[in-house]
């Protein structure tokens, strides 16, 4: 009797462990997901900086040229 009540302590216990881990895991892998979006999301920003500053720098370059002739 004693030994079947261990016995399912450690089940339970294990059930328990399992069921953690699986948790774990999706908490981390909704954290690498949202982590992943925000890179996205910055990259997206620095790329229409990157072109906004581009577009800027060519209108000056054209100024330039119109000024030296």
């Amino acid at each position: 009797m004693k030994m079947r009540k261990n016995q399912n302590k450690k089940m339970k216990k294990n059930k328990n462990k399992k069921k953690n881990n699986t948790n774990l895991k999706k908490n981390n892998n909704v954290k690498k997901k949202k982590k992943k979006k925000k890179k996205k999301k910055k990259k997206k920003k620095k790329k229409k900086k990157k072109k906004k500053k581009k577009e800027e720098g060519e209108e000056e370059e054209v100024t330039a040229v119109s000024t030296e002739e």
